[in-house]
């Protein structure tokens, strides 16, 4: 599954994205250095996932293309785990720990 993130600044009517970088899932679920050490800044963020051509390699249908999530972080400091529960009917997410 392809996850993108586009980095930019709190939302406007027509914000404009300032890094975008692209990983891919690991055996485990995760895109490790999808953002490296330091690089976490306060803003708006959007992962993107590929779900239709995750469900395609699979030989399944899929009802969402794609989904967004898009969150806000005001305190880089902190760690951010934010997981995609996925089925190819439905989807959830929420902020892990």
């Amino acid at each position: 599954m392809c996850w993108t993130l586009p980095q930019g600044s709190r939302p406007r009517a027509s914000a404009s994205v300032c890094r975008d970088s692209r990983t891919y899932t690991n055996p485990d679920g995760r895109c490790p250095g999808l953002l490296l050490p330091g690089q976490m800044k306060a803003g708006t963020y959007k992962l993107t996932f590929d779900t239709e051509g995750y469900w395609k390699k699979r030989g399944q249908d899929s009802f969402y293309p794609y989904v967004e999530v898009v969150f806000t972080i005001t305190n880089e400091t902190h760690k951010f785990h934010v997981p995609l529960l996925l089925s190819p009917w439905s989807y959830t997410t929420y902020r892990g720990s």
